[in-house]
């Protein structure tokens, strides 16, 4: 089913009353821009680093950080001298 949102000439979104009758009353929705889409999520209840223990979340940053190469050219030291910063 489509559903048709309209944006008036200050940005504010409009939604039908028979789109929100497809949404949970009590929910709350994150709204997420993908290209010329607009997506409408049910948000998690707290963020993540209220949810997780400081164990969990360093768990979850090294297997992030794991996937990455790690024998990515570095830059030279050109290249962090103040005066070719700004170039």
């Amino acid at each position: 089913m489509t559903y048709l949102l309209e944006v008036d000439g200050q940005g504010g979104l409009y939604l039908s009353a028979e789109f929100l009758g497809q949404l949970s009353a009590s929910g709350r929705y994150a709204l997420e821009i993908q290209g010329e889409m607009i997506v409408l999520r049910p948000a998690t209840s707290a963020p993540l680093w209220q949810r997780t223990t400081p164990a969990a979340r360093v768990t979850q940053w090294q297997t992030w950080a794991a996937k990455h190469q790690v024998n990515a050219k570095a830059l030279p030291d050109e290249a962090l001298q103040r005066d070719s910063i700004y170039d």
